[in-house]
């Protein structure tokens, strides 16, 4: 067919099609017009859900705004016995408040009081009895605030429930309920306020078209016909008698309006449409097609004379027709230099192939008889490739690929199952990580790149294959000492289980390690733990492992079944390898180790379990003194069920403090308290001892010493209060707790909340928080004393006490520990080195304070060599507060001078 009558059908087509476009379409825009009205009803609705929601959060914010009147109330009511509710109007308010019903629940769920709105619904009996059943079944003892909504049978409410605490005691007072009908009046307010007509109703009406679309989260059902359109947004709860929906209905008026000017404007476009159909027909015959024809003869004539420098003839009308025949003459052109391009690219080519790092070598494919893959002949072969495989590249032309293969390691490659894998699939056949010479790894590639011919890439991954075996290597060895680290050793282990292998754990952890790192640096730390790991490494034959799991914590497993005594012995050649002596500078540390052992199967039979109880026999090595070995006992699980019964412990109030008397030893006047956590638990005292190290391991000590705080403070007001103007108290604060972000903030608000001066609370640390975190802690303890606290420095002599420590904290007072008074009395030696230790820290401009004096002989003597103040079981043990008057009464009142509890 010629290309006129081609064109001369498409418009007649386009014709048509256009007719029955514009009958379709118009019929189509009538029934988006109903998508407009859906749209407005939309978000006409949106406005009424927002208007709704506002009343029902107006409602809510009541209930929580009586609930924390009535907790503050109760609070008021108890201290002052009156009815403070009368004095407030409250009982007012609630007839003024809109809200139809409160009700007030005790604890037990009894309803105690009801309040009704001035004007409220007319309920009856059985709607009211049921409202209180189905409120009383949404109470949740674990939710503060509960919501909801309840369909009756003669209408929906909102009730909105607040479970009541007293702000001191947090007792729980029962719960305010409140109960708001959904009617028609509230309704009714909202439609006049919008313009628009609002109702409540139980059923959605039947019509032509229905809709469900979502607005503000709230599914929303439209309903139209030919006359109006509603939508409905139903009101659900948990509890319903009945169904309930708020309607919001509108005329169609733009849509009636709107479909006569449709169908007039498309007939219109209709007869539009076929004038200039047929108009355009007759031009493009005249000024397109005829002009087509002739560049189309032009081309066929160069193309017959395969002479690209022949160009077609271009007229001079300048449009698109025009540029098309300039476009055709400037394509000749490119294709002329297309050609000279092209042998310019094959010299480039081998140029290229000769500079890639990449391995590239280029094959034509033999077959067999059958038309089957069996080899290739090489055609090209770089420069990267022949360095890789040493060889020479102009000796690879012409050569099949199997020879390549056989002069490499890669004879293995099955190549017939190569070439089906890459002819079948069309996929490149990939391997990666292939040896190809002694020490080099490439990964190979071969791509069927056209008909007849494969293409083989080669990557050299040798340095890549290097490191990730020194990869696998770190993931198996620890990579400070090389013994096998924690993921290694589970491994071990749980091979060993599997076989049932009888085996003993080692668990070791050294004695003071981070004393002694924190003194010569971590530097000078790592090379202990190296040199332990190499003394334990004199250990290891072919039924011992060695690890280390973390910090200065290793694990040797040793196979086999032993006595008590040879695991024990065992213990003891460890402890020999590891004890050794370490200098450094002027320090002198002897490497110590305590050693906790569990046993397979005997002890348990899971890895974490076994390792649990190692961990808990080296913690009792180290309780002893450490540099010992411990086997696991059912007796160590004591620290364990103080660990499960500590929180009930706090919870339950059962930690209570005891106050141990500080004595000015110059006036012989007790001038403050120390005050200690014990455990109450039915009558018997669990000594700190016991649970403090649990309390420190499990983090529980941060509420234990925020409630010791916050004890002593108010202790020491209550002294203040009673005359004794210099009183102070002295609270231990752990590490954790100085740790914690708002640890300032806390001590402030106890100082405000108490009244107390700031300068009647002393702060007491050890050295071993301290070094935990040195710098934060420190940061924290000026903080502290910027509000004019001191601090004191607790348990100096203790371990490796340094007044280099002194120097660096930011302390007022130096506890001197007991373990260094125990012979003040009888031997010259310790009182000379006491003397000094007071003397140098009076020159600090620091107060000392002895710790565990428990003779006459001992008191003395401190007071002679001026000593500030006293503490020890000489003046009194640590007691409870009802008894701590009566040493003040012995002391500062009767002035005796000996022990009284």
């Amino acid at each position: 067919m010629k290309l006129s009558l081609k064109i001369a059908s498409i418009f007649t087509m386009m014709t048509a099609i256009t007719i029955l476009l514009y009958l379709v379409s118009s019929n189509v825009m009538v029934d988006y017009l109903y998508q407009g009205e859906m749209s407005r009803i939309s978000g006409i609705s949106g406005g009424v859900i927002n208007r709704v929601e506002g009343e029902e959060e107006k409602f809510i914010g009541k209930v929580k705004d009586y609930a924390v009147t009535l907790e503050t109330i109760a609070d008021i009511e108890e201290e002052r016995e009156l009815d403070f509710r009368e004095k407030l109007g409250l009982y007012d308010k609630f007839k003024e408040d809109g809200i139809e019903y409160k009700m007030l629940l005790s604890p037990s769920l009894e309803v105690q009081e009801i309040y009704g709105a001035k004007e409220k619904l007319a309920i009856s009996d059985t709607e009211c009895t049921y409202l209180q059943e189905v409120i009383i079944g949404l109470i949740d003892e674990k939710k503060p605030f509960t919501q909801d909504i309840i369909n009756t049978q003669d209408r929906p409410y909102w009730v909105a429930i607040d479970t009541l605490k007293s702000e001191k005691s947090s007792q729980h007072l029962g719960y305010l309920i409140g109960i708001k009908a959904i009617d028609q009046e509230m309704l009714a307010s909202i439609a006049e306020s919008m313009g628009k007509d609002i109702s409540l109703v139980t059923e959605i009406e039947q019509s032509r078209g229905v809709n469900t679309q979502q607005s503000q989260e709230q599914e929303i059902m439209i309903v139209y016909n030919e006359d109006h359109i509603s939508s409905y947004f139903e009101l659900k709860g948990k509890h319903s008698e009945e169904d309930y929906y708020i309607k919001i209905m509108e005329p169609l008026v733009v849509k009636q309006s709107t479909k006569k000017n449709i169908d007039l404007f498309t007939t219109i476009l209709i007869g539009l449409c076929i004038i200039i159909n047929l108009i355009l027909a007759i031009l493009i015959e005249k000024l397109v097609v005829k002009r087509i024809v002739k560049i189309n003869r032009g081309v066929n004539e160069i193309k017959n004379s395969t002479n690209l420098s022949e160009r077609i003839v271009v007229d001079s009308t300048k449009d698109e027709i025009g540029s098309l025949e300039n476009d055709i003459n400037e394509m000749f052109e490119a294709l002329e230099d297309a050609n000279e391009s092209i042998s310019i690219k094959e010299s480039q080519y081998s140029d290229v192939l000769a500079t890639m790092t990449n391995g590239f070598a280029y094959y034509r494919i033999k077959q067999d008889e059958k038309g089957r893959y069996i080899d290739g002949i090489c055609e090209v072969f770089n420069d990267a490739l022949a360095k890789l495989v040493e060889v020479n590249k102009e000796d690879m032309i012409g050569k099949y690929f199997t020879e390549f293969l056989d002069n490499t390691y890669m004879g293995a490659i099955k190549l017939q199952e190569v070439f089906e894998q890459v002819s079948s699939t069309n996929q490149p056949f990939i391997v990666n990580q292939i040896r190809i010479r002694e020490n080099k790894w490439v990964d190979l590639s071969i791509y069927v790149t056209q008909e007849g011919y494969f293409t083989l890439i080669v990557n050299d991954v040798t340095k890549l294959k290097q490191y990730l075996t020194e990869m696998k290597y770190l993931a198996e060895y620890d990579s400070l000492t090389n013994l096998k680290n924690r993921h290694s050793l589970y491994r071990h282990l749980n091979a060993m289980r599997r076989v049932n292998k009888p085996f003993v754990i080692y668990f070791m952890d050294l004695d003071n390690f981070k004393t002694l790192n924190d003194t010569v640096g971590h530097v000078e730390g790592d090379k202990v733990l190296c040199h332990v790991a190499n003394g334990l490494m004199k250990l290891s034959d072919s039924s011992v492992c060695i690890g280390r799991v973390g910090g200065d914590e290793f694990v040797l497993i040793k196979e086999g079944l032993y006595t008590n005594q040879e695991i024990l012995d065992y213990g003891e050649e460890i402890i020999r390898v590891v004890n050794q002596r370490f200098e450094y500078a002027l320090y002198n540390f002897e490497i110590k180790v305590s050693i906790g052992v569990s046993i397979y199967p005997h002890q348990a039979v899971d890895v974490n379990t076994l390792l649990k109880y190692g961990d808990i026999a080296m913690y009792r090595s180290k309780k002893n003194g450490g540099n010992s070995t411990y086997i696991f006992a059912d007796a160590m699980m004591e620290d364990l069920e103080i660990e499960a019964r500590l929180k009930d412990a706090i919870d339950n109030n059962e930690i209570v403090p005891y106050y141990q008397p500080i004595l000015d030893i110059k006036n012989e006047k007790i001038v403050g308290a120390e005050a200690l956590a014990r455990w109450k638990k039915d009558g018997e005292i669990i000594q700190p001892d016991k649970f403090i190290p649990v309390a420190k391991n499990t983090g529980y000590i941060v509420d234990i010493d925020y409630m010791i705080l916050e004890r002593a403070c108010e202790f020491c007001k209550q002294w203040n209060e009673k005359g004794v103007d210099d009183f102070t108290i002295s609270v231990n604060l752990s590490y954790r707790s100085l740790k914690k972000s708002n640890c300032v903030e806390t001590i402030k608000e106890l100082l405000s909340r108490y009244n107390l001066k700031p300068d009647l609370l002393k702060l007491e640390i050890t050295e071993d928080d301290v070094l935990e975190y040195p710098q934060y802690i420190i940061k924290v303890l000026n903080e502290i004393k910027l509000l004019g606290i001191k601090v004191a420095l607790d348990d100096f002599g203790v371990g490796y006490s340094l007044f280099n420590h002194i120097k660096m904290l930011p302390i007022d007072i130096l506890k001197i520990d007991r373990s260094i008074l125990l012979e003040v009395g009888e031997d010259t030696k310790t009182r000379a080195i006491v003397e000094s230790l007071i003397n140098l820290a009076h020159t600090l401009n620091l107060e000392v304070i002895c710790e565990g004096v428990e003779d006459a002989k001992q008191m003395q003597v401190l007071k002679a060599i001026d000593c500030d103040m006293i503490q020890g079981y000489f003046i009194s043990q640590p007691v409870e507060e009802k008894i701590f008057g009566e040493c003040i009464q012995y002391y500062n009142i009767g002035r005796s001078g000996k022990n009284i509890i």
